[in-house]
Order: C-alpha cells, then structure tokens, then sequence
C-alpha cells in the first residue's frame, strides 16, 4: 500500500499543479487520506477503486468530473469546486451527506451514491439538484448489505419532483416506496432490479405498482424495451411509461382533471417565459452595474484626490465630516451637518476650488442615481418577472 498524499506530491509537485488538468490515480494500490488542493486548471480526477478513507477537493475552480468509486471513504468534503457536474463516490462507507451541500445545485447532472452507509433519511436532500439527469442512489453490494453496511433512504419520492431533467434513477433494494406519481415527467426509467433482492424492502411497492399498470387493459407501452440514445447499463431498467399510460386512461374520461391538467401546463409555460425574462433583467443588471461601479470609483477617487490637496485646512472632525458629504454619504449626516459642509468649504476654498469640488461631487452624485434608474430600466425593458 502507497500513502495517497505521499503519492500525490511525489507525482505532481506543488510547484507543477497550474497546468496539471487531470489527476488519474484509479486503482493505484492508494490508502488513507487524500486532499487535492492547488491545481487551478485541474478539469477530472478519478481515483476509485483504492483504500482512501478520506478525501478533502478544495478551491479548485475548473473541476467538473470526480470518482472514487469502490473505496473506504467515511469522510468527504468539497470546498470551492464551483463547476462539478459529475460526482461519483458510489460503493463507500458514507454516513452524511451534508458534503453535498457545497455543491454547485445548477451544475450537478450526474450523481451516484450508492452502496454507502448514509442513515435513515428521506430524499429532501436532494431537492435542489434540479439539473440531475442520473441519479444512483441504491444498494447494490449484497456483502455490505448482510454486515449492516447499506443505504437507509425511506419513504416518498417525492422530493424528487422538481428535478425535471431527470432521465435515469437508480433505487434498488431502498425503502423508498411510494408516490410515483411525483416523479418528474421526462422519467424514463427506474431500476428496481438487482442480482439480489431484499425481502420485503420498501421498493418491491414501486415494481408491484409498476407491473400491474402494464398489464392494464389498453396499456400498450411495454415495461422493458430498451430506447434510443440510452446507456447500456439501464437497458434491463423498468419503463416507466406504462404507468403514465395508465394514469391517462384512467383519467381520460373526467373533464375536471383533464382541464386542470391543461392549466398546469399552461401555468408551466408562463413560468418557463417568466424564468427566462427574470434571466435576462439579472443578465443585464449585472452588465450595467459593472459599468457604474467602475465609473463610481474613478469619481470616488479624484474626489478624494481633490480633497487632500486641502485637507490641511481642516480639524479632524471637519475632515470626516467633509469627506461624507464630498462622497455623498448622506445617511451618515443629518440635513444640518450637510448644509455646514457646504457652508465650511465655501468658507475655506478659493470660488474655483469650490467650483471644482461641487462640480465633482454632482457628477458623482448622478452617477448614483444612474445606477438605480437603470436597473429599473432593464426590468421595465424586458417585462415584470
């Protein structure tokens, strides 16, 4: 066995990490604990299949592919990885899933988790992976099973409503067993097959429902086809379009539903223009407040540039004083304290230099108001969100 940080230095030294954009370390014999920090272009790290126990990925701003797949890892953490979109640490010794946390929600399509040993918990925590397209959350090491080493999810699959690209999932030997009829729509299959089968767990509910809905009369969708542009892996997966099929025949004859049905599509086209209206106002509120603040600062700085020249000829409470009302600080004076700026500095400085401090000072102020004017702008251009 090879200490995997010894390992990881020896192989790539700090000094060489920059332009390092891939880590392969699978299957390289690797025990203990390993952190990868300091690679800025790292893109991929795979490093499954050895004896790490603990793994720490931290500030590396370009990742987006990681594995390590079939380890002994009981500690995960993910800290600064910003761009991760596939994330497979299946077939561990997992208990929390709080490292999922400091993931990027929009960014992660790919996840797999299964064969760990996370306590008993429903699905919440995944609710906010909405761009999810494979999900793998099941049990499928009978061994680990049978020494109490398993994934305990239970209850609704529910949580997964709103994880509308999702393609494929992976539930197998859960007690995940009911409310398929919140599973996303684009769905097209779910395992719940494996080379073994727990007695009585949970799941066996899902296939049950699942096969008697193709045997309903009128059913013509098939429960095991594979489809066009599908991964090998799921082509023994069960279809869940004869259950869809089913619900539609047994709805099709009561017109409350199928109305209501055509206003939560309605309802979900109106959010999808609503979503894409809201993207363009922070598009473009963004671009113009980049512009503003650096315009904001220059005028900042030759205020304040203009203010030592003269600062000389003020007391140190005078020179705080002035210096908000030159920046235009205004919540930090009352009404009296700004017309005694004004006052003060007249008193002091020549016509021209207070000439010269008021005309900078209006167009920082303008500036200021730009700034919030054209925010409303951009929301009035595109539309209420």
């Amino acid at each position: 066995m090879v200490q995997a940080q010894q390992w990881l230095d020896k192989t790539y030294p700090k000094e060489q990490r920059k332009e390092v954009k891939k880590i392969f370390a699978r299957g390289k014999n690797l025990e203990g604990k390993l952190v990868v920090e300091g690679f800025d272009s790292l893109e991929k790290i795979e490093c499954g299949f050895n004896n790490l126990t603990s793994i720490e990925i931290v500030d590396l701003p370009k990742l987006n592919y990681f594995h390590a797949n079939g380890c002994q890892i009981t500690n995960m953490v993910i800290n600064n990885c910003p761009e991760i979109g596939y994330l497979n640490v299946g077939n561990n010794l997992l208990s929390e899933t709080k490292f999922l946390n400091q993931l990027n929600s929009e960014k992660l399509t790919y996840l797999s988790i299964h064969s760990n040993n996370f306590s008993e918990q429903d699905l919440s925590f995944l609710s906010k992976f909405t761009n999810l397209e494979q999900l793998f959350i099941d049990n499928h090491d009978e061994e680990k099973f049978e020494n109490n080493v398993y994934n305990r999810f239970i209850g609704s699959l529910r949580p997964l409503r709103n994880l509308e690209k999702l393609k494929w999932l992976n539930i197998a030997n859960t007690d995940l067993s009911s409310d398929l009829e919140h599973l996303p729509e684009n769905l097209r299959k779910i395992c719940l097959n494996d080379e073994w089968d727990r007695k009585n767990a949970g799941y066996l509910k899902i296939r049950e429902e699942l096969e008697k809905c193709s045997q309903i009369v009128g059913v013509t969708e098939k429960l095991y086809q594979e489809e066009e542009g599908e991964p090998e892996f799921v082509s023994n997966w069960h279809r869940i379009a004869p259950w869809q099929q089913a619900q539609e025949l047994l709805l099709e004859d009561k017109p409350l539903v199928k109305s209501l049905r055509k206003q939560v599509r309605e309802l979900k086209e109106e959010i999808e223009i609503l979503r894409k209206q809201f993207q363009k106002v922070e598009k473009k509120t963004k671009q113009i407040t980049k512009l503003l603040e650096y315009g904001l600062a220059e005028k900042q700085e030759q205020i304040e540039k203009i203010f030592k020249q003269h600062e000389i000829k003020f007391t140190i409470e005078e020179k705080e004083m002035l210096r908000n009302y030159l920046l235009n600080q205004g919540n930090l004076l009352t009404q009296q304290q700004q017309l005694a700026a004004e006052k003060l500095l007249k008193s002091k400085l020549s016509s021209a230099e207070w000439e010269e401090v008021f005309t900078k000072r209006e167009e920082l102020i303008n500036l200021q108001e730009l700034e919030s004017e054209k925010f409303l702008e951009a929301q009035i251009e595109v539309g209420p969100f």
